[in-house]
């Protein structure tokens, strides 16, 4: 992913991390949607990290993650299943 998607994924998790806290502070636990369902401030703290997160972690190690996942399920096809 180029920096300037990082960014935008970071920058995503840093407004969902800040409106869930600014929620909380104000003692507001929940919500709801524009599609009328609930949103936890917890919920939004938990999505913001996990972006943040995401967008810390070296393509390289992506590349490496999909090539096993990829060996795996090459494994798991029984002999007929090959190509």
């Amino acid at each position: 992913m180029p920096v300037k998607g990082r960014f935008a994924v970071a920058g995503l998790g840093v407004l969902m991390l800040a409106s869930s806290f600014h929620s909380l502070d104000k003692g507001r636990l929940a919500w709801v949607n524009v599609h009328g369902e609930l949103f936890w401030a917890g919920g939004g703290v938990a999505i913001g990290v996990v972006l943040i997160m995401v967008s810390l972690v070296p393509a390289s190690w992506i590349e490496k993650a999909g090539a096993l996942i990829a060996t795996f399920r090459r494994a798991r096809r029984g002999p007929a299943e090959i190509r």
